[in-house]
């Protein structure tokens, strides 16, 4: 398995888990919210591993991705210590937003990346 399989594998893999245990978590089921972070820290670290592996030819979505990955966690973390009240559902929306966008450009960068195997 070359590089590039195994980031958009763990984007795939990871990304799907981590939504589903952050949606669990969400609901009041008792999953530990570090697994869901966990998860989506692998999640990042595969989207930012394609932005390099595209940098040189598709630098602008290379860098948009890795920009948006890092945005993820920033607003998972803020849920967890900004003190919200009511408004803490629109955080969480775009945190699932974020997360559901970063398994998106990951699937992006690796057609571009296949596209550009195939042009050479």
């Amino acid at each position: 398995m070359n590089t590039t399989k195994a980031f958009i594998f763990t984007s795939r893999l990871f990304g799907i888990l981590a939504l589903c245990v952050g949606i669990a978590y969400w609901l009041g089921y008792d999953v530990p919210l570090e697994l869901h972070m966990g998860l989506g820290v692998l999640l990042v670290i595969a989207v930012w591993g394609l932005a390099v592996l595209a940098r040189e030819q598709a630098t602008q979505l290379a860098l948009i991705a890795a920009l948006w990955a890092a945005i993820v966690p920033v607003l998972g973390l803020l849920q967890v210590h900004l003190p919200l009240g009511e408004t803490s559902w629109l955080l969480r929306v775009l945190h699932v937003v974020a997360g559901v966008g970063a398994i998106g450009l990951a699937e992006a960068l690796n057609k571009r990346i296949k596209r550009i195997a195939i042009t050479g």
